[in-house]
């Protein structure tokens, strides 16, 4: 973020272990719908979240979200099931607060606006795809995306 521009503050609680396999944050700045999952969003990851290889421990994260200057910011939560994965997207906007919550995390975002994530703007495509919502976010935040045929055949 540049100098003298507020930026988010994060408090993420994970309250129940072993439940993420991952737990990410990515400063989103491009989207490639070539790919689904964490790969579909091009930027760069939040030191603040360590990308760990195995389950998540019950713990709490908190800090400023200035580490990149970026129009969206994604937190991820990665279970076994595609189902149970936890998504909270969105950007800057300064006085508002995002909370979500559920038996596993807590989530509190100050000066940001949650974009809810709508499945509806993505093209059809295969199974992995189609049910990912970092690649049905790519195609909300990232609208001028155009869908080819190679890509969904």
């Amino acid at each position: 973020m540049a100098p003298n521009i507020k930026a988010p503050i994060i408090k993420v609680t994970v309250k129940q272990e072993p439940v993420f396999k991952f737990l990410w944050l990515k400063y989103v700045r491009g989207f490639n719908p070539t790919h689904h999952c964490a790969r579909c969003l091009a930027g760069s990851y939040s030191t603040l979240f360590p990308f760990s290889r195995g389950y998540v421990p019950a713990q709490t994260i908190e800090g400023v979200l200035d580490e990149s200057d970026a129009p969206w910011i994604y937190l991820c939560g990665v279970t076994n099931k595609w189902i149970w994965n936890v998504h909270v997207a969105g950007q800057f906007e300064a006085g508002a607060i995002t909370n979500y919550s559920d038996e596993r995390i807590d989530v509190e975002i100050r000066d940001f606006r949650r974009l809810p994530i709508d499945a509806s703007k993505a093209p059809e495509a295969a199974k992995e795809f189609a049910t990912c919502r970092n690649w049905q976010f790519g195609w909300m935040a990232f609208d001028e995306t155009q869908p080819t045929r190679r890509l969904f055949e």
